[in-house]
């Protein structure tokens, strides 16, 4: 088995997330090129626009969060640093490198 936890209600909160997202940027580009169509009188052409518009912002979507989980998840190589390119990336590497400290390296202090 897996040595890796389990965290399925976050999985499913991010993929809950990603979902209406995805549907809220694709039905406000094609709901808001049929207005303008029905405003201007240009029935198919804004609303096809409207809606590739957003099809684009929904893929943008998808794909940096993506990329951020892939940071995020990525099990790091043997003995090699990564260099993450985010400001995010730097802050979860950090936090992985103090996790996998042994405590028992460090000095015992008897007031801590």
């Amino acid at each position: 088995m897996s040595e890796k936890k389990q965290n399925w209600p976050k999985a499913l909160a991010n993929a809950i997330n990603l979902g209406t997202s995805v549907a809220a940027a694709i039905a406000i580009g094609l709901l808001g090129g049929r207005w303008l169509d029905d405003k201007f009188g240009t029935e198919p052409l804004i609303t096809i626009l409207g809606l590739l518009l957003g099809v684009a912002t929904a893929g943008k979507m998808m794909w940096e969060r993506l990329m951020a989980d892939n940071v995020e998840y990525s099990p790091p190589d043997a003995g090699e640093k990564k260099e993450p390119a985010s400001t995010e990336g730097k802050r979860l590497l950090e936090d992985e490198e103090e996790a996998s400290k042994d405590p028992e390296d460090e000095p015992w202090d008897p007031l801590f």
